[in-house]
């Protein structure tokens, strides 16, 4: 299965952290439409929102199950919440297992590409999904 061009749509709900040296978390859901607009998933997840040693930017290591009508994959991985050079944002590519349906033990990768933040709960991504068959 290889799905490309989709808008994500990701709605966040941000918890912040009051203790030192701990880092908030967001909660967030997302939609999944392919390029006729068309709803191809819908996904819940969860981010930790943390400094890049290297320079200082802030990273997020994410975490989502995405459900489609056909079956649930899940998905891990560390993304740049900002873009340090103030260029054009890099295309964040993680690990995907099958959890059920068709989908179930198959293995594959997702990416995603931060495009426009319309509102401080919004963020909009290009992305793409492809796992073996």
């Amino acid at each position: 299965m290889y799905l490309e061009n989709l808008r994500e749509v990701c709605h966040t709900t941000v918890h912040r952290e009051t203790r030192p040296g701990v880092g908030h978390h967001v909660t967030f859901t997302e939609e999944l439409y392919d390029s006729d607009g068309g709803l191809v998933a819908t996904s819940e997840g969860m981010a930790v929102v943390f400094g890049n040693p290297e320079d200082g930017s802030l990273m997020q290591l994410m975490t989502a199950t995405e459900k489609f009508a056909d079956g649930v994959i899940s998905w891990t991985g560390t993304v740049r919440q900002e873009n340090p050079a103030g260029g054009e944002f890099a295309v964040n590519e993680f690990p995907v297992i099958g959890v059920s349906g068709r989908y179930a033990g198959k293995t594959g990768t997702r990416t995603l590409k931060f495009v426009e933040r319309p509102d401080e709960n919004t963020t909009i991504a290009e992305a793409t999904l492809f796992m073996e068959d």
